[in-house]
């Protein structure tokens, strides 16, 4: 059974063209930013971003960073073993892992690599690709259930990318836009929005302290259309610039 599946690497600026297959496709940005371009709309992408897309449906992507995407595409034979994922009634679905489920799915998808490399049974396969999109879909944040305010402020959490949407969160806890931003600044003290910032913000000191990205990759994965909005906003929380503020860090 032929299976068309890897990680694939694209540079700053790259431009897919429209183009259209036959089979289900499973894509999930490991690193970068960039867009995905379907029915005369587009999507950001961000690392973390899981799309599962029905086949027969004309699509493209379009990178605003290096970007590197973990791809399959789901062969014909292996669909109705897994046919519950593709009842979905829509062309594509949307999902976002947070950074700990995206290491974890990253490191599931070497070994997919290395069996689909080793063996060719439909059995062992069909396992692998239940196992890949059970994970996606079971740990990714979609806000298919009712929430608990808990369970919001976790969503916003690892959404940070994303508009802060109060009427969404308020509908998916069962409560009025008022009722729900009672509770949540009951249970954190805060209103919502003032979470989304700190944890903007926190998320935003992790990144500058513990890793190499960019000050555009930062800004782009905590939701900031440009690099000069995110330092604007950084220097009204801290006093300092976000380079400033990593040169700081690093004066050990």
């Amino acid at each position: 059974m032929h299976i068309k599946s890897a990680i694939v690497n694209h540079n700053k600026g790259w431009k897919m063209e429209k183009h259209v297959h036959p089979e289900p496709e499973l894509t999930v940005v490991l690193k970068g930013y960039g867009h995905i371009h379907m029915n005369n709309s587009s999507d950001r992408i961000v690392p973390g971003t899981a799309l599962l897309i029905q086949g027969q449906h004309e699509h493209s992507y379009t990178s605003d960073t290096d970007i590197q995407f973990a791809i399959i595409h789901i062969n014909r034979d292996l669909i109705k073993d897994v046919q519950p994922f593709f009842s979905m009634g829509e062309p594509k679905k949307i999902w976002f892992l947070p950074t700990p489920l995206l290491f974890e799915y990253e490191q599931l998808f070497h070994l997919w690599l290395k069996a689909i490399s080793r063996s060719s049974a439909p059995l062992i396969l069909t396992n692998w690709m239940y196992l890949l999109l059970n994970f996606v879909e079971q740990t990714a944040n979609n806000l298919t259930l009712p929430l608990t305010i808990q369970e919001a402020g976790k969503y916003i959490e690892t959404h940070l990318h994303q508009p802060l949407k109060i009427s969404k969160l308020a509908k998916s806890s069962g409560l009025s836009e008022s009722g729900f931003r009672k509770k949540f600044q009951a249970v954190y003290h805060q209103s919502p929005k003032e979470f989304q910032q700190l944890k903007r913000f926190e998320e935003a000191c992790w990144r500058l302290r513990a890793t190499n990205e960019t000050i555009e990759e930062i800004s782009g994965v905590l939701g900031f259309h440009t690099v000069h909005s995110f330092s604007k906003w950084f220097r009204e929380t801290s006093d300092v610039s976000p380079r400033e503020w990593r040169k700081q860090q690093q004066q050990l």
